[in-house]
């Protein structure tokens, strides 16, 4: 199976960029950069732009522990519901399932999901990893290639308060390592403390301070639910 995949430039940027008040921000420090081969680093295309994409029939949410006292976020996502006889039902999957990853890669957001949905590729079929209460198993899911036919298409996610942009799904192969979900920049907003900081549309977010963003949705929930306005952070950015 042929995985069709786009090289990029070749810098992976460790950079120190300070979340935005809500009136001034400090200045960003950048500080060295790693730099990895053109084969470390691969950004696999998706369908972005496309009228077609596969469709897992499934809904997923975030897998959010039990306990009402301290909420927490749990690796992989949670099931919501399957469509009946669609590709996932047909599997073996039921709603309240945990998917831990597809492919090896880890899936800790919804729109990791929907990123491997968008992919320009021939594959199809696709390994899921389940959690069932203590059972882990694996499920093979063969999705079915769908046209959109809404004609709303989401542009991007918006992160107006820490770091004033938008961002997009991407998924990023690193050699050595399972393919992971990051984050591209695709709008900066006025007074965004990212070009200070070095950091400017088509760049890839993939951690901050060494944790892994997993996704758009998840780079902008981490800024804002684990960091103050106006505290440092760390971004690891694939230029």
């Amino acid at each position: 199976m042929i995985k069709l995949t786009r090289i990029l430039q070749t810098m992976l940027l460790i950079i120190y960029l300070s979340l935005t008040g809500c009136i001034s921000y400090d200045s960003a420090l950048l500080v060295p950069s790693i730099t990895m081969s053109t084969e470390d680093v691969i950004l696999q295309e998706t369908r972005s732009g496309n009228s077609t994409q596969l469709n897992f029939g499934l809904d997923v949410g975030l897998n959010e522990s039990d306990s009402l006292v301290n909420v927490e976020i749990l690796p992989g996502v949670r099931v919501r519901n399957t469509t009946i006889n669609g590709p996932a039902y047909l599997a073996g999957i039921l709603a309240g399932d945990i998917i831990l990853s597809v492919n090896d890669m880890n899936t800790d957001h919804p729109d990791a999901l929907l990123a491997i949905q968008r992919q320009i590729d021939t594959r199809t079929e696709f390994t899921f990893k389940v959690r069932r209460n203590t059972t882990v198993f694996e499920a093979t899911i063969t999705g079915n290639v769908m046209e959109q036919n809404s004609p709303a298409r989401e542009l991007y996610r918006a992160d107006p308060l820490a770091t004033r942009a938008g961002y997009t799904t991407e998924l990023v192969t690193i050699r050595g390592q399972a393919d992971i979900a990051a984050a591209r920049v695709t709008e900066i907003f006025p007074n965004s403390p990212l070009p200070g900081a070095g950091i400017n549309t088509g760049d890839v977010v993939l951690a901050v301070n060494g944790a892994a963003v997993n996704s758009a949705q998840g780079l902008i929930t981490k800024l804002n639910r684990d960091y103050e306005l106006g505290e440092q952070v760390q971004f690891s950015v694939f230029d």
